[in-house]
């Protein structure tokens, strides 16, 4: 869309199980001082790869998608953890996720629909709620690839 187009950052996300943030400067200089890794300390977020990641402006959190199915929505600003998504849905993680294929592999904002939409590996869409702070149960609806 025309608003994710225009967003002055660069965000990245991998195996170090870290979102990287780079503000999209032209001066060099500017680059170096204006960058920023989240979560600041290691004892929060994934304890898995992490495979997707995509920012939403209407509620400024940055959302990513891991390995092992965990889906979290993050402050841009603070960098704290404001929701496990994957919470709502307990067919979003197992124990044994490589097996099951749970790799959330994709995450896409859709901004008139105020929802966020997640792929994981094992075929299931999941339709989640943009409103993180008053909505009890953020997972929308479900749905499963038939074969």
């Amino acid at each position: 869309s025309k608003e994710n187009s225009e967003i002055p950052y660069i965000i990245s996300v991998g195996w170090d199980r870290k979102i990287h943030v780079w503000a999209d400067r032209k001066d060099k200089a500017d680059i170096e001082k204006s960058w920023k890794i989240l979560p600041q300390n290691d004892f929060s977020g994934h304890c898995e790869d992490v495979m997707s990641v995509m920012y939403c402006p209407q509620n400024n959190l940055i959302y990513t998608g891991a390995h092992d199915g965990t889906l979290i929505a993050w402050s841009f600003e603070t960098g704290y953890i404001k929701q496990y998504l994957h919470d709502f849905d307990q067919t979003c993680t197992a124990k044994d996720y490589i097996q099951q294929s749970k790799s959330v592999d994709q995450i896409l904002v859709m901004d008139k629909q105020l929802k966020l939409l997640s792929m994981t590996a094992d075929q299931v869409l999941r339709f989640w709620s943009l409103d993180v702070l008053t909505t009890k149960d953020s997972l929308a609806s479900r749905f499963t690839a038939s074969t």
